[in-house]
């Protein structure tokens, strides 16, 4: 695994999405902490959570900490009661450490902040990214884009992700001209920025094994795709990112 390479990249990708981070509206939502949320630990790494309006809750973090560095995906459930959150979230390490389950616990200000203790130690302090407010659209987000895939195996530099006005999802890889993925995209009922979507790969040469199924999330913002997604047994993550605007 090129796991400096892994964890430059997705430190560098978290950056540039949480400065975008900024205050939104006051409109109430669905649990009190949905939304789009991007912030620092109390260890200094960057952590981006879309929490959707039933509280399925995925993320992705990642820093350049020498001793100790740390890239993954993560996956869950929030609930809110009034402005107090609780619940898990799966832990899936994209440099290789064993899967864990993280407890989580903290109060949220709506559209505001997202204040967390993670696993009873860590503080992680979020801010609300306001680009959630803006309704995804097949027709906005179809085209090609071109960026970085990382798994919990490797890193895919060059991939390229294609997706349809109809909504199907097709991917390639830069480096396994054999590999294929092939899926779906589907739309929420929330009329927020995050879609739904399943990939399968096939062929020799890709991150997963033929067959692997990885369903998750994606959002387009400022032409820019993001998809975070795990496999069933939520043992393999995948974080997809592109460097440039789609074709």
């Amino acid at each position: 695994m090129k796991t400096k390479a892994l964890k430059l990249t997705v430190t560098t990708v978290l950056a540039s999405a949480l400065a975008a981070c900024g205050g939104g509206g006051d409109s109430a939502s669905t649990i009190a902490a949905e939304g789009i949320w991007g912030g620092t630990t109390s260890g200094g790494t960057l952590t981006a959570l879309i929490v959707l309006e039933d509280g399925e809750t995925w993320g992705a973090y990642g820093n350049d900490n020498v001793s100790s560095p740390a890239a993954g995906v993560l996956q869950g459930q929030l609930s809110t009661s009034g402005n107090a959150v609780s619940g898990s979230l799966r832990d899936v390490s994209l440099l290789g450490s064993e899967p864990s389950n993280v407890s989580i616990s903290g109060t949220t200000v709506p559209k505001s902040s997202l204040n967390l203790l993670l696993g009873g130690t860590t503080t992680l302090n979020m801010t609300y990214d306001a680009s959630y407010d803006t309704p995804a659209s097949l027709a906005t987000m179809a085209g090609t884009y071109t960026g970085t895939a990382l798994s919990s195996d490797g890193i895919d530099e060059g991939s390229t992700v294609v997706l349809t006005q109809g909504g199907a999802i097709s991917t390639s890889s830069a480096t396994a001209t054999g590999c294929t993925g092939s899926g779906s995209v589907a739309l929420r009922n929330s009329s927020k920025a995050v879609v739904n979507f399943s990939i399968t790969f096939s062929g020799t040469g890709c991150l997963f094994p033929p067959g692997t199924v990885i369903q998750g999330v994606a959002q387009v913002t400022g032409g820019d795709l993001v998809v975070i997604g795990l496999d069933g047994s939520k043992t393999q993550g995948l974080l997809f990112t592109s460097d440039d605007n789609p074709s």
